[in-house]
């Protein structure tokens, strides 16, 4: 309505610059108000509510801390523009705002893309989850072993399905049993012929074929059963099922009938 009012006075030399001075005042408040948003959302995301540890469960965020870093440069682009143009109402410096618009623009699209990739991601992983802690548990050490160390470990890793977490490492596995890191990779060493790393991604490895080929998962995409069975990255995934299985998972998925 504002601009509606100040609309006469466009095409008057002297008045025109009280449409200048409004728009610059508007322009301040806009970027106000949108920091004051930008801020309340960080300082949501750092206190990590019970919405978001759930998540966090699903997706590390990695790429809202991205977003993070990027909309901060917008801003901080926007409020440069808003400083350095100040006394040129009138006639303010357009470089700036070339960049300012191709940011947002880049930001936008950015968002958009994330978002599609990420929604279609977390629901898979949700619903691979779901499915996975429905199955049996795999095959881990031996049962022959009557060692109440080698009982604590196998039940720790996976029969409890602890293996499925992308953060297990042998120090968490030690401080869970109460037993030395050194003993338990003598253990596994023993009793798999595996280093620590090599027998928890040979497990990841095994569930990984038994969903690829499950037709109870055909429906979900290969990068969510692989991150569900333990993998941080896609990337990770596909190194380490090629190095035991010596194929990808898509060819594994595509010969074995999955």
């Amino acid at each position: 309505m504002i601009r509606i009012a100040l609309l006469p006075n466009y095409f008057h030399d002297v008045k025109n610059i009280t449409i200048a001075h409004y728009a610059q005042f508007e322009e301040i408040i806009y970027a106000v108000f949108t920091l004051f948003l930008f801020a309340k959302t960080f300082i949501m995301f750092r206190k990590k509510s019970q919405a978001l540890t759930v998540i966090l469960t699903f997706d590390k965020l990695l790429w809202l801390n991205q977003f993070m870093y990027f909309a901060i440069a917008v801003l901080a682009t926007w409020l440069f523009a808003i400083i350095f143009n100040l006394e040129h109402v009138l006639n303010p410096v357009v470089n700036l705002y070339i960049q300012l618009r191709f940011s947002i623009s880049c930001l936008l699209c950015w968002i958009a893309y994330i978002g599609f990739f990420r929604y279609d991601l977390l629901t898979d992983r949700v619903a691979v989850r779901e499915l996975i802690n429905a199955t049996p548990t795999i095959e881990s050490i031996s049962d022959e072993s009557n060692d109440k160390d080698v009982q604590k470990i196998k039940t720790f890793i996976a029969i409890d399905k602890n293996y499925l977490n992308v953060d297990l490492s042998i120090e968490t596995i030690a401080n869970q049993l109460k037993i030395s890191a050194r003993n338990i990779s003598k253990t596994i060493k023993k009793q798999t012929n595996f280093e620590t790393v090599d027998y928890i991604n040979s497990l990841w490895v095994a569930k990984a074929k038994k969903c690829l080929v499950d037709l109870t998962f055909e429906n979900y995409t290969i990068a969510a059963i692989g991150f569900e069975c333990g993998f941080n990255s896609n990337s990770t995934f596909y190194r380490v099922f090629a190095k035991f299985v010596k194929m990808s998972p898509t060819q594994y998925k595509q010969e074995n009938g999955g």
